[in-house]
């Protein structure tokens, strides 16, 4: 913009300059210069003019370029609000609890340590499990070395457990070997604990000093406060973590829902719900376990993670087994001690002694049209779980039941795309797409499949004589016929009207003719008896396998198609196998 300024100024200058000397003097001056003043004049305007208006469309150029430029920056911080808008689930300033946790601990032993003129302040906390103190931090004026852990020991610190305020010990009265608690036992003429709850004991504060009487009972008052401070912290730190753990459950919860693949299979599924499980929660047994069937009374389990021995995936729990019972009952269940409340059995009888396991939460899973399962977390700990641990659970399990429905309704939806109604065997569109699967991988195994076309002889004459239902009937026990007939792994449908088709995999045509002669016998000898209606039915059935007579889906079809005509022609119930011209 600034250049086209000083264009501007310049050639405003310079025309106005010509018109003076050219116009206003008189046109008698421009007429009687020589002809080459007066073309160098006439060049120079010409070029004042042609400057101006190119200067003049490239910064209208600029101008243009500048104003898209702005819309793009634009639409990109927008863009960026609105992902910032989206993650708003996220904390908005980044704690790190246990950063935190330090700090503050930090400072407040510094106070301790001023306010009650001690050399060495420090601060242990107990494992209950183990029966040992935790150091956690300290500090002292002099070069002394604490103990990372040590066992309880009396009488200094056990008695601290037992005690609601703090204790003053005289160490002149005490055995050198009484404290434990340092590598190198410094001179230490008095020690004071301050014990800290939380619910329950959860370790002390101590102060160690070289004067006799540092402190005596007129402190206890302020010892309590420094108590309840770093009660105060350890609760802060904890809210902030379970604040976090939230969190990441439901940024996981949002991932499931989202993410989760429709066709995944059961074992997929349960996979994955244990991984996030574990997660979140503190357990020695996992089980899943659902019912199969609406009318079933019995639950079958899906999945197990942890201790096995009593039992695994596979097994069968009774409904009125004392945990499935009560989780029926409640919907919902925490267990603190199987003992107190009366646990005789969880799933199996005598189950309690060998799995050891003495407290539980469960949720129940309620899916697909009134089917059940149960989702239960077992600890050896009694009192493990809390009642926030439940809630948590109860929160998943409603989750875990939208995904599971989701999941089975698309496998219904799938298999009325893929089942026929009338026989419930495979139809022709899951046909096709199975012996394309089996092409492609007997072509990367370098295997043989083999196809069989079945066309049921003059079905027609069943319709006409005996009429729609009695037809339906037949066409329904000739799929049931070619299901047992082959293997759990080979591929049975109706291709349309009475004609039907079968994928034997990992064989070929010549090894087929026993299971092909199998399903024209088996046809042949059955009895279609439907109130007074009877009668017998053969069956005409041609063979062709891949690589042999032809090597895509198309080809061994048509092959497969042929043999069986030439089934037909000789006057049906045959096995031909496709021969080349």
């Amino acid at each position: 913009m600034n250049e086209l300024k000083s264009v501007l100024i310049v050639n405003i200058i310079f025309l106005v300059l010509m018109f003076f000397f050219l116009v206003y003097p008189g046109i008698e001056f421009i007429g009687n210069m020589p002809p080459i003043f007066s073309l160098i004049i006439r060049v120079l305007v010409f070029i004042a003019i042609t400057s101006f208006i190119t200067f003049f469309f490239l910064e209208l150029k600029k101008f243009s370029s500048n104003c898209k430029k702005l819309e793009l920056e634009k639409k990109t911080r927008e863009k960026k609000e609105k992902q910032n808008y989206i993650k708003t689930v996220e904390p908005r300033f980044q704690v790190d609890p246990e950063e935190n946790y330090q700090v503050i601990t930090k400072h407040l032993l510094e106070l301790v340590k001023s306010t009650f003129f001690v050399q060495t302040v420090y601060l242990y906390f107990f494992n209950h499990e183990k029966e040992e103190y935790i150091l956690q931090d300290f500090l002292s004026s002099f070069d002394v070395k604490m103990k990372n852990q040590f066992n309880l020991t009396l009488p200094v610190f056990g008695e601290i457990h037992n005690s609601k305020i703090p204790i003053i010990y005289d160490t002149s009265k005490m055995e050198k070997e009484s404290l434990v608690h340092y590598e190198a036992v410094p001179k230490v003429r008095s020690i004071m604990l301050i014990p800290i709850f939380l619910n329950d004991f959860i370790g002390f504060i101590g102060l160690d000093s070289v004067e006799k009487k540092s402190c005596d009972q007129n402190d206890f008052g302020m010892a309590e406060e420094f108590s309840k401070m770093f009660t105060a912290n350890i609760w802060q730190v904890d809210t902030i973590q379970k604040q976090k753990d939230n969190i990441e459950f439901f940024k996981e919860l949002t991932h499931i829902n989202s993410h989760l693949p429709l066709n995944i299979t059961d074992l997929e599924l349960f996979k994955k719900i244990q991984s996030v499980i574990k997660k979140f929660f503190q357990y020695d047994k996992l089980t899943i376990a659902t019912m199969k069937n609406d009318d079933e009374q019995d639950l079958s389990v899906e999945y197990v993670d942890g201790y096995e021995t009593d039992f695994g995936i596979g097994a069968r729990i009774s409904i009125n087994a004392q945990i499935v019972n009560q989780l029926f009952q409640k919907q919902k269940l925490h267990i603190n001690n199987y003992d107190v409340e009366g646990i005789k059995h969880r799933f199996f009888p005598d189950d309690l002694e060998a799995g050891q396991m003495q407290t539980c939460i469960g949720v129940l899973l309620e899916f697909d049209r009134g089917k059940k399962g149960i989702l239960v977390l077992e600890h050896k700990d009694i009192g493990h779980y809390r009642k926030e641990e439940l809630r948590i659970l109860e929160l998943f399990g409603k989750n875990l039941n939208e995904i599971i429905n989701r999941i089975y309704v698309y496998r219904s939806m799938k298999n009325l795309a893929l089942v026929d109604g009338l026989t419930s065997i495979y139809n022709r569109r899951a046909f096709e797409e199975h012996l394309q699967i089996e092409i492609e991988r007997a072509r990367r195994y370098n295997n043989n499949l083999t196809i069989l076309m079945l066309d049921l002889d003059k079905f027609k004459r069943i319709n006409d004589i005996y009429g729609h239902l009695y037809g339906d009937y037949v066409l329904k026990k000739i799929g049931l016929i070619l299901r047992s007939s082959v293997r759990t792994v080979d591929t049975v449908s109706r291709y349309g009207g009475e004609e039907f088709a079968v994928i034997l995999i990992n064989t070929d045509k010549n090894s087929c003719i026993n299971t092909a002669d199998r399903i024209r016998s088996n046809i042949e000898e059955f009895i279609f008896q439907k109130d007074d209606m009877k009668e017998h039915m053969t069956i005409s059935i041609g063979v062709s396998d891949y690589p042999a007579d032809g090597d895509d889906m198309q080809s061994i079809m048509a092959c497969a198609d042929q043999a069986m005509y030439q089934s037909k022609k000789v006057g049906g119930n045959k096995v031909s196998m496709y021969k080349h011209n």
